[in-house]
């Protein structure tokens, strides 16, 4: 809208003045008087530089990689940036978020310290007649920081900041694991006394825990664990999966694996799901896949499909670039695509994986 804000105005101008008999003349000269009433625009500009916080926020549920870990952190930040724009910062610093009273007008900030973007800041100081229009500036700022308190409201409501579990995930991520993020967490009881379906709570299995965890930070890791966690610091893909994966492999002299226990609680917790939108996206590939013309297609049938897409999408190819390997050939037979009608009471045995090299 923004992008579009001149030839808009050109365009009902048009309207307006030439073409007024063709078009609802009221809708037209409404649409004229908004589009040269400065401060209108400068309402676009306040949402465009608030719901681009939220924009960002929202492609961290949307990512297909484990974000888990740093879901907290990013919701933290979000909030706190909301925060800043309208209530006094002493505030904000002396409790935590999860005990800040969003509407505490007594907190909030006077209206001319009411931060509302780099955009709008710019455009009331070249306006100097907007600026001193002391009315309209004041009813602008009360609406965008009503605004203001009711994300900051709805951001509380959405995400409890108190959660035990959300507020210690980042202990799993692999730059804090290597000791990049400062001092480290002496024990992964707390977070493990929270998940009493991932991790059995005897005395025995949460001391293993804790001492894997312990010896982890002290010990000299591999070189490809390392570099893992140290390529995460530079790089925005998330793979604590894969660093995890990674570390479950150490082992020592002997071959008995070193960090199992730690390593099968961080994968297990990893698996949580942050959002559904792999879910909803799995659902939507089976609705164009099972149409109206194909609505006889078997489970089997619909699964393997999606594994094959999953396959070629895991090695960063589409269909007109994805080159099957020699074993996927191989196992492109009928002996596999077509297997015989398994025998009534019989266990169905599994299927060789065709899709995977």
């Amino acid at each position: 809208m923004l992008e579009q804000w001149g030839p808009l105005q050109m365009f009902f101008t048009d309207l307006h003045y030439q073409h007024q008999k063709k078009y609802n003349a009221t809708l037209v000269a409404q649409a004229y008087e908004m589009l040269h009433d400065p401060y209108c625009r400068l309402y676009y500009c306040f949402l465009d530089s608030v719901l681009q916080k939220f924009t960002q926020f929202n492609l961290l549920f949307q990512s297909e990689c484990v974000v888990i870990t740093s879901l907290h952190g990013q919701a933290c930040e979000l909030y706190k940036d909301i925060l800043l724009m309208y209530m006094n910062r002493d505030y904000l610093m002396k409790r935590s978020l999860a005990d800040v009273d969003t509407g505490e007008e007594r907190e909030f900030l006077m209206l001319e310290q009411v931060y509302l973007g780099a955009s709008v800041l710019k455009r009331t100081v070249e306006n100097v007649a907007m600026y001193n229009d002391r009315a309209r500036m004041k009813e602008f700022r009360l609406k965008c920081r009503s605004f203001l308190v009711t994300a900051a409201k709805q951001v509380k409501k959405r995400y409890d900041f108190g959660d035990p579990v959300l507020s210690r995930l980042s202990m799993l991520d692999p730059a804090y694991v290597v000791g990049h993020q400062g001092v480290r967490e002496q024990s992964l009881i707390p977070l493990a006394s929270c998940l009493p379906r991932i991790i059995e709570q005897d005395d025995l299995t949460l001391q293993k825990l804790d001492d894997e965890w312990r010896r982890l930070g002290m010990d000299n890791l591999p070189e490809e664990v390392t570099s893992m966690a140290q390529q995460k610091c530079m790089i925005k893909e998330k793979f604590p999966d894969k660093f995890w994966g990674t570390v479950k492999t150490v082992v020592d002299d002997k071959g008995i694996p070193k960090y199992e226990c730690v390593a099968h609680f961080a994968l297990a917790v990893l698996s949580l799901p942050h959002s559904n939108a792999d879910c909803e996206r799995c659902f939507s590939d089976i609705n164009r896949m099972k149409s109206k013309d194909r609505n006889r297609l078997k489970t089997d049938t619909i699964r393997h499909v999606l594994l094959a897409k999953q396959c070629v999408q895991w090695k960063q190819n589409n269909c007109t670039t994805f080159t099957p390997s020699r074993a996927m050939l191989r196992n492109m037979n009928s002996k596999v695509l077509y297997p015989s009608t398994a025998i009534a009471g019989e266990e169905p045995q599994d299927v060789p994986d065709i899709y995977i090299d």
